[in-house]
């Protein structure tokens, strides 16, 4: 599956007027879905975020930091 996650700035409201996009080619986890989300999350300006993660319905959790 390909992703692609897109976010628009403002300099009022993020201090940078621009977009954000980040495209992955190849998903096929949702450990991998994790971390391209992580990523998504540092490059609009969470860089303290470590790893995202899921909560599967039988309670696992799966995480995004490879």
């Amino acid at each position: 599956m390909k992703v692609t996650m897109f976010a628009t700035l403002t300099e009022q409201e993020d201090g940078y007027d621009g977009t954000i996009e980040i495209t992955r080619e190849d998903v096929p986890d949702l450990q991998t879905l994790a971390h391209a989300v992580t990523d998504f999350t540092v490059a609009v300006g969470f860089c303290y975020v470590k790893a995202v993660g899921y909560e599967c319905k039988n309670g696992e959790m799966i995480w995004g930091d490879l």
